[in-house]
């Protein structure tokens, strides 16, 4: 799977946007960052979106593209609804100290980039213990 975070800023505020998420994403992997109340909120707004999207031809076009290529199959909107219903708090941060924890990660930026951080800043191991 991918994944990826999109965010337009001052160029000042760059390195202080860039360890929240890293901050953010660390968290994940711990016990306690988050209860089951931020999951059950998660998976409403995601099962909103899909459904909302559904008449969107260009969504339409892409998700069966993605569906394809992850499952042979385009998944119908009920499966998918279901499958994200099934995914509990343990899931998410499972997940998280899978591929998040410690992981290597692309960074991409576009524009005045001085005060990106060099790359090893940005690392997800620098924000894991704060």
């Amino acid at each position: 799977g991918l994944f990826g975070i999109y965010f337009v800023g001052t160029e000042e505020g760059v390195p202080r946007t860039i360890a929240r998420i890293q901050t953010y994403l660390a968290s994940l992997a711990r016990p306690g960052a988050f209860d089951h109340a931020d999951v059950h909120r998660a998976k409403a707004q995601l099962k909103a979106n899909l459904i909302a999207q559904v008449d969107a031809l260009a969504h339409v076009c892409e998700e069966i593209g993605r569906h394809l290529h992850t499952y042979n199959r385009r998944l119908p909107l009920i499966e998918a609804l279901a499958r994200i219903d099934a995914i509990t708090a343990d899931d998410v941060r499972f997940t998280a100290q899978r591929y998040l924890a410690d992981k290597d990660h692309a960074l991409a930026a576009f524009g005045r980039i001085g005060h990106v951080p060099a790359y090893d800043y940005c690392h997800i191991r620098n924000f894991v213990a704060q």
